[in-house]
């Protein structure tokens, strides 16, 4: 049943998928341990997920947490806090989809921290056993080289009395010299020949012996070497699961950015999004009634898994401002933003200082058919096009968040242009300005502007594609940070 239900799964067949899960957990309830239990009641949940039955899936996902935290299944708990994150998230329901989130990452460090542990104990064991054999085996070689050499001493002074003795004798025997040259030829070729068979069996015995090491020496270099190809797989395997957990978060991250259905309804618009690492630092964000609508590019300190953190609590809050709070001017938009931030990351009492750089603007169709725009900037500029020339408004020189007391309340300008129907918008991150090229030379804002001016007339969507291709072209260097451009023509 359950094989079934992951097939149901696989294939977005989420009824089918939920009715297996469901046989499968009756059997489970059953027969199995209350782990496998957990395990099948967030199968039933993520299969409610799917069927947008977020409120029964919270349930279900919260009854097998409670099951997990009794088994203290950090696993389980992990994925089930990643369960309900993702739920409280498309209920709209941010504060709670923010805690699950901080408990998932959590339980996943804390799980990635008790692993690399557990290798780095076993492998510093193995290294340390290794040191051992070694230095016992050098000074076995030391002491077998000393012994050599004292035979070869006592071999040497035995030859030397021998050469006296037959002096001597010669001096007092002539008569007998030849009998006694014999004598002495032959002693000295039967020490010859056992001094040469006791060196043959030292040499013979030591090379049995070495052999005999060489080859256990072998068998444990063989069982380390597998060892180390053992952790080497395992390593290979959290390496996966980390990749896995960020293109999960991924996932997340794409589901916070607008829909282009819905910013199409009141403009023509195409955006250029490159994460430097799979999870950006950057998000853009749009919201609109009638004919009125609000666009905002942001840039979050650093990129990666932390700067996604900040833009999805950056995508947050401006909900809260624009959508609850109904805050549409985009110098009190960037004030309010500013002042939730420094709340948010607890800045006042921590030594936190993450922010922002951001460009917001509201568009407002009046009657006769033209566009009021109201912008402003934290070290953010819009560039739009009127009347064929493009023109550059730049932001104000404070970022949001950062250093700082609550009593220091940051002043933005607004600015305030009027545009025709056809009109273009540009926000961008400085991502696309900064990047350089294999001499180092950044891509510049000129470059940027005379791109835009050489392709004034192409809509959106292949003006991007004729942008990518371009920054494809002039980057020889690794992307050096996330990339945002927005490009809005007005209808």
């Amino acid at each position: 049943n359950n094989n079934l239900a992951l097939l149901y799964t696989g294939k977005e067949d989420y009824q089918n998928a939920l009715r297996f899960f469901q046989k499968a957990y009756e059997l489970i309830r059953q027969l199995r341990t209350n782990r496998e239990q957990a395990e099948a009641l967030i199968n039933i949940a993520s299969a409610h997920e799917g069927l947008k039955d977020y409120e029964q899936a919270i349930k279900i996902a919260q009854e097998a947490m409670r099951i997990a935290q009794e088994e203290q299944d950090l696993r389980l708990m992990r994925k089930g806090c990643g369960l309900l994150a993702s739920c409280y998230e498309k209920l709209g329901k941010s504060d709670q989809a923010f805690q699950y989130f901080e408990q998932f990452s959590a339980l996943d460090r804390q799980i990635k921290a008790e692993e690399y542990q557990s290798i780095r104990k076993e492998a510093d064991t193995k290294v340390a056993v290794a040191e051992q054999e070694l230095s016992r085996t050098a000074g076995l070689l030391k002491e077998t080289s000393d012994s050599l050499a004292v035979v070869a001493r006592l071999a040497q002074i035995q030859k030397m009395e021998i050469e006296l003795r037959t002096s001597q004798l010669r001096e007092k025997e002539a008569q007998l010299k030849y009998e006694r040259y014999i004598r002495r030829t032959m002693f000295v070729g039967a020490a010859g020949i056992l001094l040469f068979l006791l060196l043959v069996s030292v040499m013979l015995v030591l090379k049995v012996r070495d052999n005999r090491r060489l080859r256990e020496q072998k068998k444990k270099i063989e069982e380390q070497n597998l060892q180390i190809q053992k952790q080497n797989e395992l390593l290979d395997l959290q390496n996966r699961n980390i990749k896995d957990s960020i293109h999960y978060a991924n996932t997340i991250q794409k589901a916070i950015l607008p829909s282009e259905d819905e910013i199409n309804e009141i403009s023509s618009s195409a955006v250029l999004y490159l994460p430097k690492d799979i999870v950006s630092g950057d998000f853009y964000w749009f919201s609109h009634r009638g004919n009125e609508a609000v666009f905002a590019v942001a840039d979050c300190t650093g990129h990666g898994v932390p700067g996604a953190f900040m833009s999805m609590i950056g995508s947050m809050l401006l909900n809260e401002i624009v959508n609850e709070q109904n805050i549409m001017d985009p110098a009190k938009i960037l004030q309010e933003l500013d002042q939730r931030l420094f709340y948010a990351l607890r800045q006042e009492t921590s030594e936190n200082t993450d922010g922002m750089d951001i460009a917001i603007l509201r568009a407002n169709k009046s009657d006769n058919r033209t566009w009021n725009i109201r912008f402003a900037g934290a070290k953010q500029p819009m560039i739009y096009c009127s009347d064929g020339h493009y023109h550059i408004i730049e932001g104000d020189k404070n970022s949001l968040g950062g250093f700082g007391r609550k009593s220091e309340k940051k002043i933005f300008t607004s600015h305030h242009v009027v545009l025709q129907p056809n009109d273009e918008l540009v926000l961008y991150t400085d991502g696309i300005t900064d990047q350089p090229d294999q001499n180092r030379k950044r891509f510049g804002l000129q470059r940027f502007q005379e791109f835009l001016v050489g392709h004034m007339n192409m809509p959106p969507d292949e003006k991007i594609a004729q942008l990518r291709d371009e920054l494809r072209q002039f980057t020889a260097e690794p992307q050096r940070d996330d990339i945002t451009v927005w490009i809005v023509k007005l209808r």
